[in-house]
């Protein structure tokens, strides 16, 4: 050993000039220079794994970008069919265009329950560019029975001006699933007289509306004057289907509103109306709700049923009604409220305010009247 190169055997390589005498180098120059060979391959074997690792590493960037990447719509493409699957939950139809989602529309408004039992996932964000929309996804002939998972994404800038009664991404839900899907920087206008309006759903019933939200997405409906009309940040009205043992009811869980929603009359941060015993679970608001007229709330404009509003909250959002404005519900029928609060502003400029609830039953009738138990905010 040498104290240059601690670790050679300066016998060995004594052995190995023996056996190479064509090479006129002294034992410690050859030690040397097998020294130098090895360092020089341990770096070039560093080098070519951290250029495997670098690689690695941009190729699955790329991926992950591709994955996450925006299609844009032209306005009048429409795909010939889905990117690919064939329904089922383990094998769903794959929408990764705007294109494809326009030919999803298209498909369920011309053919009656085509995609009753079958499940859709979008897998890319899809970006409407502004373009008008033209009618929603299901009509009240030809409603959407599916199951939808938006798989994250969103759908944005969607301009949707309609004459239907039910206007939203999907216009008329029956026992649909919808979850996962935000709707973004979009504006949906109804100007039917007496239509339903919702950022994602018109109109549903027996539905389950499940982690979907609506940013900045304005929802306005000027006019109306049935009870049954409704304006909401998700869903305009919502209700049963079915009835007797067939009876299943709507759930609306984990879902949250940051638009503005303007209505004639039932307007609220997530539905408009209920008329049926609707579930409303874990739901947030936190955009500005105007009655024009009455039935304003934080949570919803208006239940007309035997509705269960639990664990809902509206923050910051103000509630503007000539009458019947409340943090939580404008108006509760034989409704229970509880775990509920509001930290935004109520406003009724002619009668009947208040912070979880503007005005509810509370007489003897053949059903249970409204029981309002809330927690304080946070």
């Amino acid at each position: 050993m040498t104290e240059e190169y601690p670790f050679l055997d300066v016998s060995a390589v004594k052995l190995i000039q023996m056996k190479v005498p064509c090479v006129f180098l002294k034992p410690i120059e050859i030690g040397a220079w097998i020294w130098k060979m090895i360092h020089l391959s341990k770096k070039i074997v560093c080098m070519m794994m951290t250029a495997v690792v670098v690689l690695a590493l941009f190729s699955h960037l790329h991926l992950a970008f591709a994955d996450t990447a925006t299609d844009v719509w032209d306005g009048t493409s429409v795909a010939k069919g889905f990117a690919s699957g064939s329904g089922t939950a383990e094998d769903p139809f794959i929408i990764r265009t705007a294109a494809q989602l326009m030919y999803f529309r298209n498909h369920v408004n011309a053919t009656k329950n085509a995609y009753q039992g079958k499940h859709i996932l979008l897998d890319a964000d899809i970006d409407l560019n502004h373009k008008t929309f033209g009618d929603p996804i299901g009509s009240d002939t030809r409603p959407f029975y599916g199951h939808f998972d938006g798989n994250g994404h969103r759908v944005i800038n969607m301009k949707m001006e309609s004459g239907v009664y039910f206007v939203g991404l999907f216009g008329y839900v029956v026992e649909a699933t919808i979850e996962n899907v935000t709707i973004e920087n979009s504006l949906v206008k109804a100007t039917a007289a007496n239509a339903n309006a919702g950022a994602l759903v018109g109109q549903g019933y027996g539905c389950r509306i499940s982690n979907c939200h609506n940013i900045n997405t304005s929802v306005t409906k000027e006019d109306g004057t049935t009870r049954q009309n409704g304006v909401g940040g998700l869903i305009g009205l919502v209700g049963d289907n079915g009835s007797g043992s067939s009876l299943k009811n709507s759930i609306i869980e984990n879902c949250t509103n940051s638009g503005n929603i303007r209505g004639y009359i039932r307007a609220g941060g997530i539905w408009g109306c209920s008329v049926g015993s609707t579930q409303t679970i874990a739901c947030t608001n936190t955009g500005n709700i105007t009655g024009v007229d009455e039935a304003a709330g934080g949570i919803g404009g208006y239940d007309y049923g035997t509705g269960v509003i639990t664990k809902c909250a509206n923050k910051q959002g103000n509630i503007k009604a000539v009458s019947t404005a409340g943090g939580i519900v404008g108006y509760a029928q034989y409704t229970q409220i509880s775990r509920c609060y509001n930290t935004g502003s109520v406003t009724a400029s002619g009668s009947c305010a208040g912070g979880i609830c503007g005005s509810a039953n509370f007489s003897k009738s053949q059903q249970s009247p409204s029981k309002i138990a809330t927690i304080p905010a946070p």
